[in-house]
């Protein structure tokens, strides 16, 4: 730490502790323009060492300075901020009820804390298949790929967006429907691809649609890594190297799965064309 001040863990965060100072790592950090604001801002999720995290905003007027003080992967001591509650929206990016708001006042300091962690929350298949998982809280996602789309360039509102679908599952064979938009499926288009893959999806959000869920990227807060480095992907990989018989109980259970017909709303507009992705 740099000092030898106290810190607040996330957890004890509240409105009322106008003062508090924290020490967090910067974990994610995306530019947008609310539909309530005509200016954009810059949304970042913070953890502490108990791995409890929070999602933080930060104004344009301040945004050139926390940029230059806070790095993604990096510990920082941070203090002089608001703390308001988060309400019952969607797709908010923690499970924390409380987010930080950067101010002019805010103050910002290095920390010697050492932790490597990403802070991964992975959801459970079975719980989301099950309706058990929270739809209102953005999720982190592993899975081995399959049955990838070619990249469909869509129409909306006049303008061409790119937009591409396959499916993830689990070990256990639970798999479920994914639709990634934009700069994700250009992500994938310009990528090498091999065939059944590890891959995670990082503050992805749950959509119902005509019937079947379908996971998708949240705008541009979310992140596709198609080499996780992460002990949960090194581990399914190599369960999957181990045990061939693995997929094949997979394939099977597929073979099972109520196939329904899913139209995504964009659908609903037009494909202009399409570009197939390779997959060697």
């Amino acid at each position: 730490m740099s000092t030898n001040k106290s810190v607040t863990l996330l957890n004890n965060l509240k409105p009322r502790l106008t003062k508090s100072r924290v020490q967090v790592k910067l974990i994610h950090s995306w530019k947008q323009t609310p539909p309530y604001a005509n200016d954009q801002t810059l949304e970042m999720v913070f953890a502490d060492e108990t791995g409890v995290k929070i999602h933080a905003s930060c104004s344009r007027s301040h945004m050139f300075r926390t940029e230059r003080n806070l790095r993604i992967g990096e510990w920082a001591v941070i203090e002089n901020f608001k703390v308001s509650s988060v309400g019952k929206g969607k797709f908010r990016p923690t499970n924390n009820q409380y987010k930080m708001t950067i101010t002019g006042d805010s103050v910002y300091s290095k920390s010697d804390h050492q932790d490597d962690s990403i802070f991964l929350t992975l959801a459970d298949y079975e719980n989301i298949l099950k309706g058990l998982q929270d739809v209102n809280i953005l999720i982190d996602i592993i899975g081995q790929q399959y049955d990838i789309s070619d990249v469909q360039i869509i129409q909306v509102k006049g303008e061409d967006r790119k937009r591409v679908q396959f499916r993830m599952r689990d070990l256990s064979g639970n798999n479920l429907a994914f639709c990634l938009w934009g700069s994700y499926a250009e992500q994938l288009e310009n990528a090498v691809l091999e065939s059944n893959e590890v891959w995670l999806l990082r503050f992805a959000k749950i959509n119902t649609f005509r019937g079947e869920i379908q996971i998708t990227n949240s705008f541009d807060a979310s992140i596709l890594d198609l080499n996780p480095t992460v002990a949960e992907a090194v581990e399914m990989r190599k369960r999957l190297e181990d045990n061939p018989l693995l997929l094949a109980l997979a394939n099977k259970k597929d073979e099972k799965r109520e196939i329904i017909n899913i139209v995504d709303d964009w659908n609903d507009i037009g494909i202009t064309s399409e570009k197939g992705l390779k997959i060697f």
